[in-house]
C-alpha cells in the first residue's frame, strides 16, 4: 500500500502519522523529576560529611543513579536511599490480628524502624500466651517467652539502632528460637514449646507500653519457615486506616505465596536515608548551609552529561549506570500536516513514502508472514525543543539536524516500537473514533541523504531465531566428573536460581546424555540424580562439561505451549498477548513426554507445533488493528467446498494452469520416538 496526502473521503481530508518511540532518561520524566525535590532539616557547615535528616521527595528512586544532591549552588556527592516505613504508631494505636496459634516450627518477618528511645517499655509485638519482644529502657530488644509449667524467660536480642530501617525476623525451628535483629542471630533454646498466641502488633496484650515507631511488611509462615511453610499472615490491612486495623486472613500455597491478597499500603510516608560523601562537587563551591529545600540528581544531570537519553551501551552519554528502562520513552509523532490539538509535533514525514505489508496467513505450516511498514522521514535542523527537558535547556543546541543528534545520543532505534495511525480530519480535528492504529518493531533505521528510512515488522520478529531461543543456555559446568556409580551432580559458575529451587524436577543435558534429577541445593549446584541415558546412551563426563537444562513437555496442549514459548523466551510485551481459550479447547493435548535440549530459535519451536497439529490448521499471526497475537484453529471439517461454474462466473479465457511441480508432495514420512533424544533429528535418529 502507498498513500499520498491528497485524499479526501466526504471532503474530509486523510490522515496520517508515524510515532517512533526512543528510550528517553528514566530520570528525566515529569515523574521523577516531581520526586527530586526534599527538605534538609540539618543545617551544614561548609566542611560537614556524613549522614543527615531530611524528608519528603523520594530518594530510593534515585538509590543506584549514582546520585548528586544540590543546596543553593553547591553540588554534593551523596548516598542516597529510601525505604517504606508502613503504618506509623504514635501512642495509643495498634495492630490486632487474628490470633495465630502454633505450637510446631514458624518464621515472622517485619520490616521496623524504631523511633526514640522511651522512658518505659515499648513492646513491638505481643501474644496472648506472655509473649512478647520489646524494646526496654536501656535501648535493648529482649524477647519474653512463656515457659511451659508458667512464668516467663527473658533474652537479650541486642541493642537498638534508632530511626533505622531493618527487617526483624523470628523464627522457631524444634528446639530453638532465632531473632534475627540488625543482621545478628539471637538463640534461645526452646526445648520445650508452648503456643505463643501471637495476636497484636505495637503494644502488649493490655493495649499498653505501646511501640513508637512504624512496621510493615508483616509474613507469618507457619509450619516451617519462610522455604517450607504456608503464608497465613500477611499485608494488606483490609478495614481501612483506623486505630486496631486488621491484617487479611490469606489462603495460600505450601511455597509461601500469598493467594487473593489485595494491594494495600500502610500510611507513614517513607524515611530518608542520606549521606553526604563529599563537597564542592564539578566546580562548585563548599559553602553553610541551614535547612531546607535540597534536590537530588542523577550523575548524568550533576556532570552534564545527560540530554534526556539513557546510557549508551558503549559507556557513553549520561553517565548514570541507571538511567535505561525499556517502558520510558519519548513520543516523536511525525503527522501528515500540522494540527492544533496541543500536542507535539515533529515535521519532514515523506507521505508518499508509506507503505504497508500485510501479513499472509500459513495455517498448519508456520507461523504467518510479518506484517510489515516502512517510512521516510526528511532531517531537517532542530534546536532540541522536543527532546531535551526543558530542566536542560541550557544544553540544547541547533548545530546539527534532528536525526545526527538522535543517533548520537540514542544511536539504536532497531526493537524500539513506531506506531502508524491513518484517520481522518473532520472540521480541522482528528476524528478519533476513525483512527486506525497499527504498532510495529522497528527492525531498520538507516540516516542517508537527509532522510531517515525505517522498516518496521510485527512483534513476531522478536521470535525469530537472532533475537530468541528456548532453553536458554545454561552457564553451569560440571564441578566433578560423573561416571556409572555417581548419586549427584556437582555444578560451578551458574547464576544464583539458574536451574530452579529446591525440589524441583528437572532434566538436564551433558554431553549427550540427558539425565533426570531433582534439586538438592540451588544455591551450591548439587542436583540429585534420579534416573540416567533418559531416551540417550548413559555415559561418563568430565570437569568442566555443560550441564544445559532441558525443557520437558507431557500432557501438553499446542496453544498453551506456543504462548509459553513466547511468555519465557522473548520480550514481547504482555499487551500483545491475547486470549487463547477457544483454540486451547479446539485443540486436543499431546502426552508427551517431548524434550528440547539445545537451545532453538523461538520461530522455530512455534513452527514445530504448527506442523505437528496441521490437522487443526493453527494459524498464528499478529493482528494489526487489534495489536494482538492471534492463535485460531481454522480448520472446520463441516464446511462444504464453495463451487464455481465456469458458465457464468468465471471470465472466458482468464483461467490459467499451473501445475506447481516444485511443491507437490508424493509421499510424506513421519518420525517419532527419537533413538537418542541427546542429538538432533536426521534419518538415522
Amino acid at each position: 500500500m502507498s498513500v499520498d496526502d491528497q485524499k479526501t473521503v466526504n471532503g474530509n481530508s486523510l490522515y496520517y502519522s508515524v510515532e517512533i518511540l526512543p528510550n528517553k532518561c528514566k530520570f528525566t520524566t515529569d515523574e521523577a523529576f516531581s520526586k527530586r525535590d526534599f527538605t534538609l532539616n540539618d543545617s551544614l557547615t561548609d566542611s560537614f560529611t556524613g549522614s543527615v535528616d531530611s524528608n519528603g521527595g523520594e530518594l530510593s528512586f534515585f538509590t543506584n543513579s549514582n546520585p548528586y544532591m544540590k543546596i543553593n549552588s553547591e553540588i554534593m556527592k551523596v548516598d542516597a536511599s529510601g525505604f517504606d516505613i508502613g503504618f506509623e504508631f504514635t501512642g495509643g494505636n495498634w495492630i490486632d490480628i487474628p490470633q495465630i496459634d502454633d505450637f510446631g516450627d514458624f518464621e515472622l518477618h517485619l520490616n521496623v524502624v524504631f523511633k526514640n528511645e522511651e522512658p518505659l517499655d515499648s513492646t513491638l509485638i505481643s501474644g496472648a500466651s506472655g509473649f512478647s519482644l520489646y524494646n526496654n529502657l536501656l535501648g535493648n530488644l529482649v524477647l519474653r517467652r512463656p515457659l511451659p509449667l508458667g512464668g516467663t524467660d527473658l533474652s537479650f536480642c541486642g541493642g537498638v539502632i534508632y530511626n533505622s530501617p531493618s527487617l526483624l525476623k523470628i523464627k522457631r525451628v524444634g528446639g530453638t528460637i532465632t531473632v534475627t535483629h540488625n543482621s545478628v542471630d539471637h538463640v534461645t533454646v526452646d526445648s520445650n514449646p508452648v503456643n505463643l498466641g501471637i495476636n497484636k502488633i505495637g503494644a502488649d496484650q493490655g493495649g499498653i507500653d505501646d511501640f513508637d515507631g512504624s512496621a510493615s511488611g508483616f509474613k507469618y509462615y507457619t509450619s516451617g519457615n519462610l522455604s517450607t511453610g504456608s503464608l497465613i499472615r500477611d499485608m494488606p490491612i483490609t478495614d481501612g486506616f483506623l486505630v486496631d486495623p486488621l491484617i487479611k486472613d490469606l489462603a495460600s500455597g505450601n511455597d509461601g505465596t500469598a493467594i487473593n491478597a489485595t494491594s494495600a499500603n500502610w500510611p507513614g510516608g517513607s524515611f530518608n536515608n542520606l549521606i553526604i560523601l563529599s563537597r564542592g562537587e564539578f566546580g562548585t563551591v563548599a559553602s553553610s548551609h541551614n535547612a531546607g529545600p535540597a534536590m537530588i540528581m542523577h550523575s548524568g544531570e550533576a556532570d552534564g552529561t545527560c540530554y534526556g537519553f539513557p546510557r549508551k551501551p558503549n559507556g557513553g552519554g549520561c553517565s548514570s549506570p541507571d538511567s535505561f528502562d525499556k517502558d520510558t520513552e519519548l513520543s516523536m509523532i511525525f503527522p501528515s500536516m500540522q494540527l492544533n490539538k496541543g500536542e507535539i509535533y515533529f515535521n519532514g514525514l515523506d507521505v508518499k513514502s508509506l507503505s504497508h505489508r500485510p501479513t499472509t496467513l500459513k495455517p498448519g505450516e508456520a507461523i504467518a508472514t510479518r506484517a510489515g511498514f516502512s517510512c521516510s522521514i526528511i532531517d531537517y535542523q532542530d534546536e532540541d525543543t522536543n527532546t531535551v527537558p526543558p530542566q536542560y535547556k541550557d544544553r540544547r543546541t541547533s548545530n546539527a539536524t534532528l536525526f545526527k543528534k538522535l543517533f548520537a545520543r540514542h544511536p539504536h532505534l532497531e526493537n524500539r516500537r513506531l506506531i502508524f495511525r491513518s484517520g481522518f480530519i473532520v472540521d480541522g480535528v482528528i476524528d478519533e473514533s476513525n483512527v486506525w492504529k497499527r504498532e510495529y518493531v522497528i527492525d531498520k533505521a538507516n540516516l542517508s541523504n537527509g532522510k531517515l528510512s525505517i522498516s518496521a515488522l510485527d512483534p513476531l520478529i522478536l521470535s525469530e531465531e537472532s533475537m530468541a531461543k528456548l532453553p536458554k543456555k545454561s552457564n553451569g559446568v560440571l564441578e566433578v566428573d560423573i561416571n556409572n556409580s555417581s548419586t549427584q551432580i556437582d555444578i560451578k559458575d551458574f547464576a544464583a536460581g539458574e536451574y530452579g529451587s529446591n525440589g524441583d524436577s528437572i532434566t538436564v543435558r551433558i554431553d549427550k546424555e540427558l539425565i533426570d534429577c531433582t534439586i538438592n541445593d540451588w544455591a551450591t549446584g548439587i542436583l540429585d540424580i534420579v534416573s540416567r541415558a533418559v531416551n540417550t546412551d548413559e555415559a561418563d563426563h568430565k570437569i568442566n562439561a555443560s550441564v544445559q537444562l532441558c525443557i520437558k513437555l507431557e500432557n501438553f496442549n499446542p496453544v498453551e505451549t506456543i504462548e509459553s514459548f513466547w511468555r519465557d523466551g522473548t520480550d514481547i510485551d504482555n499487551r500483545f498477548y491475547d486470549d487463547y481459550t477457544d483454540a486451547i479447547n479446539a485443540t486436543t493435548n499431546a502426552t508427551g513426554p517431548a524434550y528440547i535440549t539445545t537451545p532453538t530459535s523461538v520461530e522455530k519451536l512455534v513452527n514445530e507445533v504448527i506442523r505437528s497439529w496441521s490437522a487443526n490448521g493453527l494459524a498464528v499471526y499478529y493482528s494489526e488493528t487489534e495489536q494482538k497475537l492471534k492463535i485460531k484453529a481454522s480448520s472446520d471439517f463441516s464446511q462444504q467446498p464453495v463451487t464455481i461454474d465456469y458458465k457464468t462466473q468465471i471470465e472466458r479465457e482468464t483461467t490459467k494452469l499451473d501445475r506447481n511441480v516444485k511443491n507437490q508432495f508424493t509421499r510424506a514420512t513421519t518420525s517419532f520416538a527419537r533413538i537418542n533424544s541427546g542429538e538432533k533429528p536426521r534419518d538415522d535418529n
